[in-house]
């Protein structure tokens, strides 16, 4: 750390080996150690001019801050990347005033690391005078002393202000994407017209439930249910008002349900309800205010009157999705037969 501290302060200053040792090897020294300090000399130079334009092609500011005598010494790079002029090299003072928060999260995480002795990194916020918000992003070492005393801080910070924007872009766009897709999922799942699940979203949540129940004849039942007449309606009053129909109909039948059940469109007019965790009499109390809720709501609207009629079946052992839709089915013809508008428990 002391030959970076002391590469970084000729960086800075842009000083090789001072003049006067040179003049001293020169008092009485062989011929041969005046032409080594010399060759030493050039090859620092050289070295300093390679490191400077790497420092420029690399993007890299050196910052070096002497906590004993409150010196800093500055970069060539690092005065450009905070927009400030080379003739303010090495110490350009206090530049709080460049930081959006005044330099609190900066020499906040400064002081939060007064006894890592390890490099650690962080990004700085700074406003160039004159210039947009710039993004740095930082390396920091502490020096200590033999007593352990942080003495001195090293930084090596590098603009990365359109590398953070096109990251923060590209997250963006995932996060977009990821929205399109759940919503591309979700509409793929819902039944456009009424706002419920689909044939297909139902199907499968209720394939899900009978594959989760147990030996409890009682924890699951379909109601399967079907506007009356709509065939009627459609050809009386025009399909707008039959999808206005169904509208009200979904909406009048969510209302009944708990926020657990599921309803879904599986047809053209047809529902279905998947409830749990009721018992027979609840099942069939729940299908009979369905049935009244749809008939009273529909009369009071300005859409012609409607009934539904409701086939209730609940899972036994043994049963698959298909088992309990083909009995809820059955029972729902047999509500048509007996004259509609009303619900009929499956044998």
């Amino acid at each position: 750390m002391d030959q970076v501290k002391q590469l970084l302060d000729r960086i800075v200053t842009g000083r090789t080996w001072p003049a006067m040792t040179l003049a001293r090897a020169g008092q009485g020294a062989p011929r041969r150690l005046q032409e080594r300090f010399r060759e030493q000399n050039t090859a620092l130079a050289e070295n300093l001019t390679k490191l400077r334009l790497a420092e420029r092609l690399a993007g890299l500011g050196c910052w070096h801050y002497d906590l004993r005598i409150g010196r800093q010494d500055w970069s060539e790079q690092m005065l450009q990347i905070h927009g400030l002029p080379l003739e303010l090299a090495p110490d350009p003072g206090d530049v709080r005033n460049l930081m959006p928060d005044g330099g609190e999260a900066l020499f906040g995480e400064i002081a939060r690391n007064r006894a890592n002795r390890e490099p650690y990194s962080l990004e700085n916020r700074i406003r160039p005078p004159g210039g947009t918000e710039r993004i740095l992003r930082m390396v920091l070492i502490n020096e200590f002393d033999e007593t352990g005393e942080r003495v001195a801080l090293f930084a090596v910070a590098m603009d990365v202000t359109e590398q953070v924007r096109r990251e923060e872009a590209l997250e963006q766009a995932r996060a977009r994407a990821i929205g399109l897709a759940a919503e591309a999922q979700k509409l793929a799942m819902t039944d456009p017209l009424t706002g419920l699940a689909n044939r297909r979203a139902t199907i499968e949540w209720l394939g899900n439930l009978v594959g989760a129940s147990d030996e409890e004849e009682d924890t699951l039942a379909v109601l399967m249910f079907d506007v009356d007449h709509f065939k009627r309606i459609n050809d009386c009053f025009g399909h707008q008002t039959g999808d206005e129909v169904l509208k009200q109909v979904a909406t009048l039948a969510r209302g009944q349900l708990r926020a657990e059940d599921v309803v879904g469109r599986i047809g053209g007019e047809e529902f279905l309800c998947i409830v749990s965790c009721l018992s027979e009499i609840e099942t069939r109390s729940l299908a009979d205010r369905l049935c009244r809720a749809v008939a009273a709501g529909t009369e009071e609207s300005n859409l012609p009157r409607t009934t539904i009629s409701i086939g209730l079946a609940r899972f036994r052992n043994g049963d698959t999705p298909e088992d309990l839709l083909a009995r809820a089915d059955a029972a729902l013809y047999e509500a048509k037969d007996g004259g509609r508008n009303q619900v009929r428990l499956a044998a």
